[in-house]
């Protein structure tokens, strides 16, 4: 991953810190859901439910400790990627759009964190959750943006009337940072300002996030209960 982003740094320097932005989403999106979607079910897979649940920790300790776990595994491998950006500061990126990229990257592993875990803990085998994940994910991130993108080359749709689809997409809300060539045409005027887009991302997510965080804590007694293990071999 370090040795192809050095293919994308030129574009930090060309005013397309997007386009980089987007490269490190498409990294995040791969690697998050690796790291958090074996939190509950290799516990399961393992055997191990059981002591869990035997000791002292609280459901809510389980939950924001797995979380954070892989929120932090998913982080620092972003974070080496993530230095080049911080070269557009020496071209004509400023500090509050660099703030903008960082908010769009770190609310994504969160988000993307959240629904890796909550498959996780409401589905039983590794495999299941981790499809399940990538399939959420691609539908939220990708498929609705990219279909409106599409209905509006081919179709004629308006951005007024279907705007409210990109704010969905993380890749979209790293093209809204800061004004660059042709941003103008991929927000054109009658929709919502491209401020507000990476902005909208943001606040979308987090209250998905905590409402995922609040069902997780209440299955948690019924889903961790009953049959848990699921032998690996013979």
């Amino acid at each position: 991953s370090i040795g192809v982003s050095i293919f994308f740094i030129p574009l930090v320097f060309t005013e397309h810190e997007p386009v980089y932005t987007c490269y490190l989403l498409a990294f995040v999106v791969f690697i998050t859901p690796a790291f958090a979607c074996p939190s509950f079910t290799q516990e399961r897979e393992r055997g191990t439910f059981d002591l869990l649940l035997t000791t002292l920790v609280t459901p809510e300790q389980v939950i924001v400790g797995k979380l954070v776990a892989a929120c932090r595994s998913t982080g620092v491998l972003t974070l080496f990627l993530s230095l080049p950006l911080a070269l557009g500061l020496v071209k004509d990126m400023t500090f509050a759009d660099l703030a903008k990229h960082a908010a769009v990257v770190g609310m994504t592993i969160f988000a993307t964190a959240v629904m890796s875990l909550f498959f996780s803990l409401f589905f039983r085998t590794t495999l299941v959750a981790l499809v399940s994940t990538y399939l959420t994910v691609l539908f939220l991130y990708v498929t609705p943006a990219l279909s409106f993108k599409i209905l509006e080359a081919f179709a004629g749709a308006s951005y007024s009337e279907g705007t409210w689809v990109v704010v969905t997409s993380p890749f979209f809300a790293a093209f809204s940072v800061g004004n660059w060539e042709a941003q103008g045409r991929l927000f054109p005027q009658g929709g919502i300002s491209k401020d507000m887009v990476w902005a909208g991302f943001n606040l979308l997510y987090l209250v998905l996030s905590v409402g995922l965080l609040a069902a997780m804590r209440a299955g948690y007694d019924r889903f961790t209960t009953g049959r848990r293990a699921v032998r690996m071999g013979p």
